[in-house]
């Protein structure tokens, strides 16, 4: 299949729209890539088609040709932007869950000369420049919101917002148009969204667009409104905003644009990563120690409300503990039942032991087993299986802490005992001179009771800092 490609790229090469082409390739699902113009040597393992953001990009969006934002080519060809596309097994079949993928084609543009044929294309007469005010300015986005098309990444480096302090290719729409972004977040056609990344450990946000807005709210399926300078917005003009069909990209166009130069121009940026076990209520504090002035604090608050209903619940308290989700086994459940029952069966067969050792007491057999430390044994037993019972239903802190007083009690009790009958054993028939000794059981309950107090302290001092934090160091 690849073969066959480089002969067609060869002859799509020849005709003057391919004239921007910078390379074309193509990458199968087991990593094979194959490029033209092809490259000297070994392709780098970086450059497997399953790793590149055109190749996840385009299977983010099937059926799509998608477009990247524009970036420094990692061959030295200036600034590029990417064409891509996810070819299935039978592009007929709209269900994906039973299409077979066959490959990710791409394209890599020259960015100015792409630039030149959308904005020519566009029939809208679109202005170079941002003084240009004869012309209305044209931007092209993606459905993250940044942006594809702005006469920024026409200079000789990608523009440099006061957020951001360095140039940058992926460059959101409300760090330079930030109340064209404020209004579209308010419609609901930008909307924030949160990702768990596990493999960096971070809690992370992007916006995507949400196309259905346009018919909801716009007119023939086009988005518009108006911009002024208040607020420390620095835009004025008339926006229009569209979808460009089959594809991941969006037109903006303003007319009678005007923009001010400020260094206290408002921005709306998307909220920085944090780690997975950051506290939600002390996001705000962080995001101010970190942003500059002209940070759009709106966004802020936006930023906060989310975290919260992630972390804490749609009933968010900062002056509560960090709540998580709790999950525990329903009575009603089939395993609860089960396992209920069977500790049930076993509680009564140690009750019945006991109740014939209690008749049997009597009998030489009995009296010579330490009948008082069978029966703690047996009492270690109840307390070891009617533990079990309070790991289901909803926990509580009493249930929570009886748990580990519970096991412990039996532990101590059940293989205390046994250790106790074996020191006695020891001590009578390890005597080698055969020295009568009398070793009752109050001293053997004096030892056991030596065992049980380390344990216990600890489960005590559990309870007590558990306790202390939840009514003392919390609000409530």
């Amino acid at each position: 299949m690849t073969n066959l490609l480089t002969f067609y790229w060869k002859e799509a090469q020849q005709l003057p729209e391919a004239s921007s082409i910078e390379l074309q390739y193509i990458s199968t699902p087991s990593g094979l890539v194959t490029l033209y113009p092809g490259l000297f040597g070994v392709v780098p393992a970086w450059l497997r088609g399953y790793t590149r953001p055109w190749y996840r990009r385009a299977l983010a969006n099937p059926f799509l040709n998608t477009f990247s934002t524009p970036y420094d080519d990692a061959f030295d060809n200036g600034k590029v932007m990417t064409f891509s596309k996810a070819v299935y097994a039978d592009a007929t079949e709209n269900d994906l869950s039973s299409l077979q993928l066959a490959a990710v084609v791409g394209l890599d543009f020259e960015f100015p000369v792409f630039y030149n044929q959308v904005i020519n294309n566009s029939q809208l007469n679109c202005a170079y420049d941002k003084n240009d005010a004869s012309k209305p300015q044209c931007f092209m986005i993606d459905n993250s919101g940044l942006f594809i098309i702005t006469s920024d990444f026409l200079g000789p480096s990608f523009v440099t917002t006061p957020v951001l302090g360095t140039a940058s290719d992926s460059v959101f729409l409300g760090e330079v148009e930030a109340e064209l972004a404020d209004q579209l977040i308010t419609l609901g056609f930008l909307r924030l969204t949160e990702v768990l990344n596990y493999q960096d450990e971070e809690f992370q946000f992007a916006y995507t667009v949400n196309a259905s807005t346009l018919a909801m709210f716009g007119d023939n399926d086009v988005l518009s409104g108006q911009l002024s300078f208040h607020d420390d917005y620095c835009t004025e003009g008339t926006y229009f905003v569209a979808e460009v069909k089959n594809t991941n990209t969006f037109l903006i166009v303003i007319e009678n644009y005007s923009f001010r130069q400020s260094s206290n121009c408002r921005v709306t940026s998307i909220p920085p990563s944090y780690p997975l076990l950051t506290d939600a209520c002390d996001l705000n504090g962080l995001l101010q120690n970190i942003s500059s002035p002209n940070v759009d604090c709106v966004n802020f608050q936006v930023n906060e409300d989310i975290l919260q209903s992630v972390f804490r619940g749609s009933d968010a308290d900062c002056d509560r503990p960090t709540s998580m989700e709790t999950v525990w086994v329903e009575w009603s459940d089939v395993s609860a039942i089960a396992i209920s029952t069977l500790t049930s069966m076993m509680m009564v067969v140690v009750i019945i032991i006991d109740i014939i050792l209690f008749k049997k007491r009597l009998s030489s057999v009995v009296r010579c087993s330490s009948p008082l430390f069978l029966n703690l044994n047996l009492l270690g037993m109840l307390f070891g299986y009617s533990s079990i019972f309070l790991f289901i239903g909803e926990p509580n802190i009493v249930v929570c802490n009886l748990r580990l007083w519970l096991l412990v009690i039996a532990f101590v009790l059940m293989f205390g005992t046994l250790l106790m009958k074996t020191y006695r054993i020891w001590k009578l028939f390890g005597n080698q001179y055969f020295v009568q000794k009398s070793i009752t059981n109050g001293n053997m309950m004096l030892y056991l009771t030596g065992l049980l107090c380390f344990p216990l302290v600890l489960s005590f001092l559990t309870l007590f800092f558990s306790v202390y934090s939840l009514y003392h160091c919390r609000s409530c």
